[in-house]
């Protein structure tokens, strides 16, 4: 499934074939929708497209607010039952959490129980309650945070404000400013994570130094080109690497932490790296 973006004026740039009776209504309220909310990429509406066609539509309702953003979607009647309402709302989730890893996903449905109730459940929403809208009564209040709480020791091994990491033979060796522990702890579907199977771990890119065998580093990268991932060139050990979504951090193979046994760590997130947000379609200006 891919999420086109919806642009100002309910209008899609990108062919997509012949759009279903249901999406013009849509894409009315879409327009509708920007003018009171505005427009604010990646905050926005999509149509969703797989291999049978346009599917349905989401969004978020507005750019996030207090720290919480509201997201919707809608599978047109034809292709209700297949998944399509599950596919789109992780998708929105992926975008949330690549834009703003701190932010709370908030869907709203009737109380009553329902599809969508299901959906959201299945994706590790939380039921808050319910409160009154303005416009659909009383609704029930889902949140998603994905917040994961700083590691601070694994096993028996203390994460120390300033770690070492290593690759296996010894060679490379860098030094990561680990104050609060490990955070963002997280796993990733892309092409090059599914391989390397590594939990990841982040720190602002002046939290990590090279202080042994930066010459033996070596760079690969892929696709975008955006991404540096480093690795030893003698052991082949992936170390770091320079994060596609946030440039101005280092992800870390928490495996190459001194005393740390990455497969102690319960709970880690997965990221979508399959439908990576700077894989969308940038928005026409």
């Amino acid at each position: 499934m891919r999420l086109i973006p919806i642009q100002r004026g309910g209008v899609i740039h990108e062919d997509i074939g012949p759009l279903p009776a249901a999406a013009d209504g849509v894409l009315a309220g879409t327009s509708s929708l920007y003018e009171a909310a505005g427009h604010a990429p990646p905050w926005i509406c999509y149509v969703a497209v797989t291999n049978d066609g346009i599917v349905g539509t989401c969004g978020f309702k507005a750019a996030p607010s207090n720290g919480r953003v509201e997201i919707a979607y809608f599978t047109f009647p034809e292709f209700e039952g297949k998944g399509v309402a599950t596919q789109m709302a992780r998708q929105l989730v992926s975008i949330a959490r690549d834009a703003d890893s701190s932010v709370i996903v908030a869907a709203q449905t009737l109380p009553d129980r329902n599809a969508s109730h299901r959906v959201l459940e299945k994706l590790g929403f939380t039921r808050i309650g319910t409160l009154e809208h303005p416009e659909d009564g009383t609704v029930l209040e889902w949140h998603k945070t994905d917040r994961v709480s700083p590691i601070r020791q694994i096993g028996a091994t203390i994460i120390q404000p300033r770690h070492r990491a290593s690759c296996h033979c010894g060679s490379v060796v860098l030094e990561l400013d680990l104050p609060d522990g490990i955070v963002d702890a997280r796993r990733c579907t892309c092409s090059m994570c599914r391989r390397k199977g590594a939990v990841m771990g982040a720190v602002p890119t002046a939290g990590l130094r090279v202080v042994q065998g930066a010459e033996l580093l070596s760079i690969y990268r892929f696709n975008t080109m955006t991404a540096e991932h480093y690795f030893c060139s003698r052991c082949g050990i992936y170390t770091h690497h320079r994060r596609r979504s946030k440039p101005d951090q280092y992800g870390f193979n928490l495996g190459c932490l001194e005393g740390v046994d990455p497969n102690l760590v319960q709970g880690v997130p997965v990221n979508d790296g399959v439908n990576h947000p700077a894989d969308r379609p940038a928005p026409s200006r």
